[in-house]
């Protein structure tokens, strides 16, 4: 069956965000005493969660699936903190981090070259393009719009906020990667899964593609070969929708979008 829904992530896949996510980290690390984590490390420690427990993870590391008492590696050497103590401060956490990304993100975003080519070849051959990030919703929406992109997209979907009075199980029962995100995305009625494809950057994005049963292309725009990923995907969707535009056409955007990059 044709592919006729390309679910996006958004950060370091279509839109480069790294720069705001690593200075809102570094605040929270500050906020502690903890020395700053690169963003690979980051990204290791936190791939694949769901969104109410990234900031245990990064403050914590693995340890943090252990359960009290939690550790944090502060500068002034390690110090421990019972399960409610871990609640504030991963409240705090949330509060420094969205602080800043809410002052900061529209000015440090910018689409990733090979974005628009994607978009368009999908809209011009009725692939339905949809967004699903860990990102908040409001954040998410602004961003996307802030760039000129709101128009190319059918459903965006960002992980809900985390709401002290929500049950847990709901709120993880609608973040990414879980199933029901997808679920939530297409308000109850999702495509079948063999309509779909996932592109994304990281181990959320596999997982999420895991949990729908369809395949998924992973991508990081920061790393050298980044960019031309954007334009394998147009091969992979064309030669599953019956060559539109014949094979060579990811290898043909790969070169003029290097092209382009030495001008």
């Amino acid at each position: 069956m044709a592919i006729k829904h390309l679910l996006c992530d958004w950060d370091e896949t279509l839109a480069h965000t790294l720069t705001t996510t690593k200075n809102a980290y570094d605040n929270v690390f500050d906020t502690f005493n903890m020395a700053h984590k690169e963003p690979s490390e980051i990204k290791k420690l936190t791939g694949g969660k769901p969104k109410s427990e990234i900031f245990g993870y990064m403050l914590c590391g693995e340890s943090f699936a252990k359960g009290e008492p939690y550790t944090l590696q502060t500068k002034d050497g390690p110090k421990q903190y019972s399960q409610k103590e871990m609640e504030k401060i991963i409240e705090r956490a949330h509060f420094t981090f969205y602080d800043y990304i809410e002052k900061n993100h529209i000015k440090d975003a910018s689409i990733i070259e090979g974005t628009v080519n994607l978009l368009s070849y999908c809209r011009n051959n009725n692939v339905k393009l949809h967004i699903i990030s860990s990102k908040s919703p409001e954040y998410l929406k602004e961003e996307v719009k802030h760039l000129g992109l709101e128009s190319f997209f059918d459903k965006i979907y960002g992980s809900p906020k985390i709401n002290p009075n929500e049950d847990i199980a709901s709120l993880k029962a609608r973040e990414k990667p879980n199933l029901g995100a997808f679920v939530a995305m297409f308000d109850g009625n999702p495509p079948p899964a063999n309509e779909c494809l996932v592109i994304g950057d990281g181990s959320a994005d596999q997982k999420l593609a895991d949990n729908i049963g369809c395949k998924c292309i992973r991508i990081d725009a920061s790393q050298p070969n980044g960019i031309e990923k954007l334009t394998q995907a147009i091969g992979i969707i064309d030669s599953e929708n019956d060559n539109r535009l014949g094979i060579p056409i990811s290898n043909i955007l790969s070169s003029l979008l290097k092209r382009k990059s030495k001008e």
